[in-house]
């Protein structure tokens, strides 16, 4: 068996044991114990499939019109396949867990230059981590921005080195504003930093040779350029413009659905 045989077979047992971690809580039962947010996720999905996308501004309370892209990914889902909010709002946690592996083992073998076999070391290891199991349990719009945003992160660097994908940059920096826009305010900061980060080791380097890669730093401007007028045309777009923080009160519920979980499973 050659090491890309290899490779494949242990990316696909990662990507085996990250859907189990996550569905483990609901598999094999005839009800299984939802965390209790779930059906605010199915009432959101549902209504968007029935009554369209500006039914989250008409409700007076509770829809969260600032933060629609959940919501509207399962009602399109819902319309070509079929599958109910309630299936939509459990199957989305094991996909979009597999899918921040994923990205985040492309990261590595493209930025960081790690071995074939490491990639799914990374997908295991985030897939299953703490963090993601915690956010999947119930935190489902913020599962899905960082999903959006760890594609995100993979372009990114292709960008900078002038390859193609700034429109998968573009488009899923859009997705990720009105899927949940404070988190992608924040990867805007942090893409800020790298981007001054980089300027200000260029400069460094020009002021102590004659060489200096003026496209390179044009490209950085290019990229935080392309990112910022992306996350703004998105909110525009929005049913409703964010007017306040979102509150920080879920804790304690957080705390009471973890014990559909073993914790030994979520510390890889």
């Amino acid at each position: 068996m050659t090491r890309a045989w290899v490779a494949a077979v242990l990316v696909g047992l990662a990507v085996a044991s990250v859907a189990l971690v996550i569905l483990l809580p609901y598999g094999g039962q005839q009800s299984p114990a939802l965390s209790y947010d779930t059906p605010y996720y199915v009432w959101r999905t549902h209504a968007v499939a029935t009554d369209g996308l500006d039914i989250l501004s008409e409700i007076p309370t509770g829809a969260v019109p600032d933060r629609p892209g959940f919501p509207v990914l399962g009602a399109v889902l819902g319309a070509i396949g079929d599958p109910d909010a309630l299936t939509f709002s459990v199957v989305i946690r094991a996909v979009a867990a597999i899918a921040i592996g994923l990205a985040a083992g492309s990261a590595a073998l493209e930025t960081l230059k790690e071995p074939p076999w490491a990639f799914a070391a990374f997908v295991a290891g985030l897939g299953t981590s703490a963090a993601v199991v915690g956010t999947a349990i119930g935190s489902l719009d913020q599962l899905l921005v960082e999903t959006l945003l760890m594609a995100t992160t993979v372009t990114v660097p292709l960008v900078i080195a002038g390859r193609r994908g700034w429109i998968a940059m573009v488009l899923l920096l859009a997705a990720a504003a009105t899927t949940h826009w404070l988190f992608t305010g924040l990867f805007l900061l942090l893409l800020a930093g790298l981007v001054a980060v980089l300027l200000g080791s260029s400069l460094a380097k020009r002021r102590a040779s004659a060489e200096h890669d003026g496209a390179r730093s044009g490209r950085l401007f290019l990229v935080l350029g392309l990112a910022s007028a992306a996350t703004i045309a998105a909110l525009v777009l929005l049913p409703a413009l964010p007017t306040h923080l979102p509150p920080a009160t879920g804790e304690k519920g957080n705390l009471l659905r973890l014990g559909a979980y073993k914790l030994p499973l979520m510390l890889p």
